[in-house]
C-alpha cells in the first residue's frame, strides 16, 4: 500500500481571516491543475474555537521623559475621569445562553479578576492607568461575544479632550491612519504584545509626498506580556498627514496612535487612533457627526476624510455621504486623484450638519479615516490671545457586518450623550435587533430599528451599558460620545467591536501515490 500524505494548505492565512471565505480561497488554489498522482479527497475541517483575547489601551499620556516640552506644557494632565469596562454577552439575545467566562488582568501579567453579571457578564475599572487585558473563554463550538472600551476626559488644559478607545484583538498587522508630527503635534505610537512569545514589529510609513523612513521602527523586539511607546517626531518630523502599517512576525500585537495637538497654548484635541481596514477599493466609515459648517469655526476646518495610496500607482478616488436621508454629493470630491506613495486629506469642511458615514470607492485600494471636531464655546484662558480651544475624533474604516457589540462605560459619567450610528450601503433594507445591558448584566427591552438601503440611521443609547448588534442585513455601526463641558461640547468615537465566532475552517487534502 503506498504511503498516504495529509497536506494542509494555508493554515495561517485561514486563521487570520477567520472565515470560510478562506477555506474556500485555499481549496481553489489547491492542488495545481497538473496534480493527478491519486488525490483521495479534499475536505474543510473545523477549527475548535478558542479563547478571545482584548487588549485595552492605557489612559491617554504622553511619555514624560521623551521629549522636552516647553515649561508651560502639561503633559500630564489634572483632575482626569477615567473609566474602563468589558463584557460577555450571551448569543441570540437569549439569557438561557450563556456568556464566555471573563478574566481580567488589570495590567499586562497582573493576577486575573472574573466577570460578574447576571444575562451578560461585565467588570468595570475606575480609574484606570495601564494597558489592561481580557481572556474570555468560547461558548462551546462558537468564539465568545465580547468587547470593552475606555472613555477619558479632561476638562480643561492642555490635553482637553473626551477620548473613546475600543479594547483590540491582537493582530499580526495593523493599518493606522490618523496624526502628524508639526510643530504643536504629537504622535505616539504604542505596541502592545500580550502573548508568551517574543514579537518583532516592523513598521512602514507614509506622508504627503510618500514613503517616509522610520530608521528605528524596522525590527522593533516586544518581549512576551509588554508595552513600548515610540514617538513619531522622532523618528519623522514635520509630517502634517501620517499613515502607518504595523507588522508583527512571531506573534500577534496591538497598535495604536496617540495623537495630541496644541497650537501655542491652545489646546487643539487628543484622541486615539486604532486600526483602520487594510486597503480596499471600497472604504465605508461609519460615525460621522458634522457640526456646525460655518467656514470659520476651527472645528469645521479640522473636519477632514484621510485617505493613504500605499500602492505603486496613482489612485482615482470618489467619496461621498451616506445620511438620513441617503446619499449627499460632496463639491470636488468625485475623480480625486491620490499619488502613488501618498497620503491626502479631503475637506469635509461647510457640509450640512448631520449623521453620516463616508463612503468611498477607488480603483486602487486606500485605507482611511475621518477626522471630525467640536470647538468651545468661549476663548481658551489660558492663551489668553483669543483663540479657541477644538476636540477632535477620529472615526475609522470598518467591515459591514451581521452582528456586533460594544461597551459604553462612563454614560452617566464622564459621557453626557451617546448616539449609535448605523449604516447601510447594500441593497436591501436591514432591520437591526439592539439588545441593551445595564451594569449588572441584565437585558432592557430589545428594541428594533429599521435600516433603509443607502442610508444612515441613528438611535439614543441613553441608559445602555453596553448594547448587542444584531441585523437581517450586513451593517457598519459606530457610537458618537460627547460631553458637555463648561466652555464647550467634547467629542469622540467608538466602532462596534466585530463578532469574534466566524467559523475557523482549513482545506485539508489527503492524497496517496
Amino acid at each position: 500500500m503506498g504511503a498516504r500524505r495529509t497536506i494542509l494548505r494555508g493554515l495561517g492565512a485561514t486563521l487570520l481571516l477567520g472565515g470560510a471565505a478562506a477555506a474556500v480561497a485555499a481549496a481553489t488554489q489547491y492542488p495545481p491543475a497538473a496534480f493527478d498522482d491519486g488525490m483521495d479527497l479534499l475536505r474543510s475541517v473545523q477549527v475548535p474555537a478558542g479563547a478571545t483575547t482584548l487588549v485595552c489601551p492605557g489612559a491617554p499620556e504622553l511619555p514624560a521623559d521623551a521629549v522636552a516640552y516647553d515649561a508651560d506644557f502639561n503633559a500630564v494632565p489634572v483632575e482626569a475621569t477615567a473609566r474602563l469596562a468589558l463584557a460577555s454577552f450571551p448569543r441570540g439575545g437569549d439569557s438561557a445562553t450563556e456568556p464566555g467566562a471573563g478574566s481580567f488582568h488589570p495590567a499586562l501579567g497582573a493576577v486575573p479578576q472574573g466577570f460578574a453579571g447576571e444575562g451578560a457578564t461585565s467588570i468595570g475599572v475606575e480609574p484606570f492607568a495601564e494597558v489592561s487585558t481580557a481572556t474570555i473563554e468560547p461558548i462551546g463550538e462558537e468564539a465568545a461575544l465580547a468587547s470593552g472600551a475606555g472613555v477619558w476626559r479632561v476638562d480643561a488644559g492642555d490635553l482637553r479632550s473626551l477620548v473613546a478607545s475600543p479594547c483590540l484583538a491582537p493582530a499580526s498587522e495593523a493599518w493606522l491612519v490618523g496624526g502628524a508630527t508639526t510643530i504643536g503635534r504629537s504622535a505616539v505610537l504604542e505596541l502592545t504584545n500580550a502573548g508568551q512569545t517574543t514579537v518583532t514589529v516592523s513598521v512602514e510609513g507614509w506622508g504627503p509626498t510618500g514613503k517616509v523612513d522610520l530608521p528605528l521602527l524596522t525590527a522593533v523586539s516586544l518581549a512576551p506580556l509588554s508595552t513600548t511607546q515610540v514617538l513619531l517626531e522622532a523618528n519623522a518630523m514635520d509630517l502634517e498627514r501620517l499613515a502607518l502599517h504595523v507588522t508583527a512576525t512571531g506573534g500577534r500585537i496591538t497598535a495604536t496612535i496617540l495623537d495630541t495637538a496644541l497650537d501655542g497654548l491652545t489646546p487643539r484635541g487628543v484622541d486615539l487612533v486604532v486600526p483602520t481596514l487594510a486597503p480596499a477599493t471600497e472604504l465605508v466609515i461609519p460615525g460621522v457627526a458634522l457640526g456646525d459648517p460655518a467656514a470659520t469655526d476651527p472645528a469645521s476646518a479640522a473636519t477632514l476624510l484621510r485617505l493613504a495610496n500605499p500602492g505603486a500607482e496613482s489612485a482615482t478616488a470618489s467619496v461621498e455621504l451616506v445620511g438620513a436621508d441617503g446619499v449627499v454629493a460632496i463639491p470636488g470630491a468625485e475623480g480625486i486623484t491620490i499619488d502613488a506613495g501618498a497620503v491626502f486629506d479631503i475637506t469635509l469642511a461647510g457640509l450640512p450638519a448631520g449623521e453620516y458615514a463616508v463612503h468611498v470607492t477607488s480603483d486602487q485600494p486606500l485605507a482611511g479615516a475621518v477626522q471630525t471636531a467640536r470647538s468651545a464655546t468661549s476663548v481658551d484662558a489660558v492663551a489668553g490671545d483669543g483663540a479657541v480651544a477644538i476636540d477632535r475624533a477620529w472615526s475609522v474604516a470598518t467591515a459591514a457586518a451581521t452582528t456586533g457589540s460594544m461597551v459604553l462605560p462612563g454614560l452617566d459619567r464622564p459621557v453626557t450623550a451617546a448616539r449609535l450610528l448605523l449604516t447601510n450601503t447594500g441593497g436591501d433594507d436591514a432591520v437591526v435587533r439592539l439588545t441593551p445591558y445595564a451594569a449588572n448584566g441584565v437585558a432592557a427591552a430589545v428594541r428594533e430599528v429599521r435600516v433603509p438601503a443607502g442610508m444612515t440611521v441613528s438611535a439614543d443609547l441613553a441608559g445602555s451599558f453596553a448594547l448587542v448588534l444584531d441585523s437581517t442585513q450586513p451593517l457598519h455601526a459606530a457610537a458618537v460620545l460627547s460631553a458637555a463641558a463648561a466652555d464647550g461640547e467634547l467629542i469622540a468615537v467608538l466602532p462596534a467591536s466585530a463578532d469574534a465566532t466566524t467559523r475557523l475552517t482549513i482545506g485539508v487534502l489527503v492524497a496517496g501515490r
